[in-house]
């Protein structure tokens, strides 16, 4: 296939997908007969690869839309569940993946379908086991929040059809045993490996290179590991495929110039090629098949394909094979950060070497490269990540030799160790890890280093002057002019949000179904109300939705949080709040017991940032109020004592955020202009919530619920008054 033939399959697979994203039911049937009279007009066939891609996208989509439980769904059902993937282990708590059959036919929508499920207190899981359970079931979580609307597409990227948790029950059995299988070899792999590396986090990391499982990596190493820019090695990428196959063909050319029968039957480089992509092939299986290792396993085909045929073999007709390869693998791989970023840099690799006949050499040409590629992936790791690893040109001229030429041979030669010589194999660990020592105080200096990551919120116009830029800097012209390309990125500097008056309040109601988190932000502050966390979240929500959110906004430093009840998972939040940025005081309520880093909310107690009121209305719950050119912002927490409060000394609001256990509760009775339920849709569904919010609605004031709204943004200032906004697409 054509490079042109590939961009315009490429093409088709992106319009199904925001074709599906903007709910245009049936939209692909019309291009079925189009599509079949293209390929009968060689000219046309690019046409008819956009079609294609289209309809080959299409069928998935609604076949995901069919399966998936509806947001108002929120039912338990005795379902057959068959473990997938690795589980993981958190304190007492089972997370894992499973495919599920209803026990009955009828309570789920399909026959079939894919969950994420919590089993607290669970007992010891293994891959690929069988279970009867009870789960509690609702639909994947699809929230909509500034700095992260990747999020909202994970679901549908990991065709998950459904969340929930097992429910405590005589009804949960055992049914088979786990079955021989690719799961089950690398859970046995992940579980030596651990046993025999008493650091933990060495462990994580060497357990990522051997199989590809991550889950085991912790929130520091992922910080330090983004900051230095080497999480493309962390994961098992096509650098590490590629480098395996060519020692595994170098040991096969070497064993065949050892055995004459072998010689009299296949030619060496045939046998040497066969047997690299074969053993290639099983270390990507190995390693979890993700979208790098197939694509450098399909170019790598194509290109020894080519050769042994006799063809030409430029290097665009490798790349385009590996392109149409990866979409016909997974026509929804495109939604994946790791789609671009592989195919980018191998792209930007291409051209410099069309480009620049004469290549520098020795660490010139490293440094170049390095560059090169950084250059080529700003503009998707700035959407992506929301910032760029300045320290990542250095740190990868030295990460990149270590992990692919020393510690991922040494762990797959452990790993090759553990069936044939266990003590080697636990040496070859212990040395792996011992490496792993060495190394990482050296990366932990560069990533907390002030210009290791440059955090930037570029408004979306930036995009395409970034990408007229990259194509200057790439161009064979002289260093000085290349380097004009640079003035591109200084409006990334800016915040796309812009800066806030004083006098001015800005307040973001996060949308994180269970929990509750409100950003307030003023001209030179910033505060955060409750992080969010819940039972058994144990810090991720802090991590994957409100540090992106503060690194959306700009926010350097959190001058309070404010936590209504501080629990194990709530201070999980804190912590991984505090390892992103600085947090300079902490602030709680109920229990009675704090930890010395915390102080107790006060009833009464009040303090202005730049022209903005802000007083706890009642210390137990650290309800507060939040004052500004007359207007009146109220949190009410989530504790029962604000509820005691007699009603005569309830505070009137421009706006009130509630939390679900306190939509009947709140004894004010003037209705406020606004009412904002943190909540996800089923909860809003149910009928105790329908019923409160409709006599909320009867009583003048317009509601808004998280769940299905999304993220809620309120601006107050003088003249502007109050104002609304919605992160939810309709």
């Amino acid at each position: 296939m054509t490079g042109a033939s590939a961009l315009a399959l490429l093409a088709g697979t992106l319009a199904a997908l925001g074709a599906h994203a903007q709910g245009l039911p049936g939209a692909g049937g019309w291009l079925i007969a189009p599509g079949l009279l293209c390929v009968l007009l060689p000219r046309l066939r690019p046409l008819a690869a956009l079609c294609a891609g289209f309809l080959w996208a299409w069928w998935p989509l609604q076949q995901y839309d069919h399966a998936r439980l509806s947001a108002a769904f929120d039912e338990r059902v005795l379902v057959t569940a068959q473990i997938e993937g690795l589980p993981a282990r958190r304190g007492a708590d089972a997370f894992f993946t499973a495919r599920l059959r209803p026990s009955r036919r009828g309570d789920l929508p399909a026959d079939q379908l894919r969950a994420v499920l919590r089993w607290p207190d669970a007992p010891r899981l293994r891959a690929g086991e069988r279970w009867q359970l009870l789960a509690a079931l609702h639909a994947p979580p699809g929230s909509a929040n500034p700095g992260s609307a990747a999020l909202a597409l994970q679901p549908l990227r990991m065709r998950l059809h459904a969340a929930g948790q097992v429910v405590a029950s005589a009804l949960n059995q055992p049914l088979a045993p786990s079955p021989p299988g690719l799961d089950v070899l690398r859970e046995r792999i992940a579980l030596a490996i651990a046993a025999r590396i008493a650091d933990r986090d060495a462990a994580a990391l060497v357990i990522a290179l051997a199989i590809g499982d991550t889950q085991r990596v912790s929130v520091e190493q992922w910080r330090v590991f983004n900051a230095v820019g080497i999480t493309h090695l962390v994961a098992i990428s096509g650098l590490h495929v590629t480098l395996f196959c060519l020692v595994v063909a170098w040991l096969a050319g070497q064993l065949w110039d050892r055995m004459c029968w072998l010689q009299a039957r296949v030619p060496r480089h045939t046998c040497a090629t066969l047997v690299g992509l074969a053993a290639s092939f099983g270390y990507a299986l190995l390693a979890g098949w993700s979208v790098p290792t197939q694509r450098t396993l399909l170019m790598l085909a194509t290109w020894h394909g080519l050769r042994w045929a006799a063809r030409p073999r430029p290097a665009a007709r490798t790349l385009a094979a590996g392109l149409v390869g990866v979409l016909l693998l997974d026509p929804l791989a495109p939604l994946a950060a790791g789609f671009w970023l592989s195919f980018l840099a191998v792209g930007a690799l291409l051209v410099q070497g069309a480009l620049s006949p004469q290549p520098a050499e020795g660490w010139r040409a490293l440094l170049h490269t390095q560059g090169w590629v950084m250059a080529a992936l700003a503009p998707v790791t700035v959407a992506v990540f929301g910032s760029i690893s300045v320290a990542g040109i250095g740190v990868n001229l030295l990460a990149i030799p270590v992990f692919s030429l020393l510690l991922v041979p040494l762990i797959l030669a452990a790993t090759l160790a553990l069936a044939l010589w266990p003590a080697f194999a636990t040496l070859l660990f212990k040395l792996a890890a011992l490496v792993i020592g060495v190394g990482w105080p050296w990366l932990h200096v560069a990533a907390d280093s002030p210009l290791a990551l440059w955090r930037v919120s570029p408004p979306p116009w930036w995009y395409a002057i970034a990408a007229i830029a990259l194509a200057v800097a790439l161009l064979p012209w002289r260093p000085w002019m290349r380097c004009t390309a640079l003035l591109a990125l200084l409006p990334a500097a800016y915040p796309a949000s812009g800066r806030i008056a004083r006098g001015t309040l800005t307040a973001t109601v996060f949308d994180i179904g269970r929990g509750e988190a409100v950003l307030l932000h003023t001209a030179g502050h910033a505060l955060l109300f409750d992080d969010g966390e819940a039972w058994g979240s144990g810090g991720g929500i802090a991590a994957s939705v409100l540090v992106p959110a503060l690194r959306y906004y700009n926010v350097h430093a959190l001058d309070a949080v404010i936590l209504p009840r501080l629990d194990a998972d709530r201070g999980a939040g804190v912590l991984a709040l505090a390892a992103a940025l600085p947090v300079r005081t902490l602030l709680a309520g109920a229990p009675a017991e704090l930890p010395p880093e915390f102080a107790r909310c006060r009833t009464g107690a009040g303090w202005r940032w730049d022209g903005v009121g802000f007083e706890v209305l009642d210390g137990a719950s650290c309800t507060l109020r939040v004052s500004v050119a007359g207007l009146t912002l109220v949190l009410a927490g989530t504790a029962a004592a604000a509820a005691a409060r007699a009603p005569d000394t309830a505070p009137a609001a421009t706006a009130l955020v509630l939390a679900p256990a306190r939509l009947r509760t709140w004894p004010g009775t003037a209705a406020p202009h606004w009412l904002i339920l943190s909540a996800g849709a089923r909860v809003a569904d149910g009928a105790n919530a329908a019923a409160a919010l409709q006599t909320w609605r009867a009583s003048g004031a317009q509601t808004f619920v998280t769940g299905v709204d999304g993220a809620l943004e309120l601006r107050f200032g003088p003249g502007a008054g109050a104002r609304l906004s919605l992160w939810r697409r309709p």
